[in-house]
């Protein structure tokens, strides 16, 4: 996209760059960014058929089967393996080696770039500043967002780490009936959410 940073070969401001896209998205002076998810467009009963909705049950399944693994490993980081003083210990510079590692994995996995445009795009909590404030203890709260308060068998739920001004982007209403568009919606906040926990 243009002279965007490349991901692989210069991190730090690739970073910088979709931090700034992030930060105007998430604006809340600036009008919200269009999003076909506000309306309802002609083509979307045609596309939303028995099989997405296959897809999209399959993936809640997937998405609860995902948390609970990565709940059990957070936990066994925070309290077997001492990881939120050894983050700590790290500093900046051994911080951002990491969190620049993660990025540039899940880049090189990501074939449409979404990871670029679209994913990191919608999430505020993977900003520079909030992983890194307080000398990296951002990073260390968002890990702790994602721990299950029983950890007996898998949530029945996927969990939603809801952000106000994301739903408002897409258009989503807790209140509205079930409905395909509210089913597409709901896929999309777990999408976003799936995407804060591969961090």
């Amino acid at each position: 996209m243009g002279n965007f940073p490349d991901c692989q070969t210069n991190t730090h401001a690739w970073f910088e760059e979709s931090d700034k896209m992030t930060k105007r998205r998430f604006d809340p002076t600036l009008l919200l960014p269009s999003d076909l998810g506000r309306i309802k467009p002609p083509f979307f009963d045609d596309l939303f058929d028995q099989d997405c909705l296959r897809e999209a049950i399959d993936g809640r399944r997937n998405a609860c089967s995902n948390h609970f693994q990565l709940s059990q490993w957070v936990l066994s980081l925070l309290t077997e393996q001492d990881f939120e003083n050894k983050w700590i210990e790290l500093g900046k510079v051994g911080q951002e080696k990491h969190i620049f590692s993660a990025c540039r994995g899940l880049f090189a996995q990501d074939t449409f770039c979404g990871f670029t445009f679209t994913k990191k795009y919608d999430c505020p909590e993977l900003l520079h500043d909030a992983l890194m404030k307080d000398n990296g203890r951002g990073f260390l709260e968002l890990l702790k967002e994602f721990l299950l308060n029983d950890h007996s068998a898998p949530p029945t739920r996927p969990f939603i780490l809801a952000h106000p001004r994301f739903d408002k982007i897409i258009g989503w209403d807790e209140n509205a009936k079930i409905s395909d568009r509210k089913t597409w919606l709901g896929i999309r906040r777990l999408m976003r959410t799936t995407t804060v926990g591969m961090k």
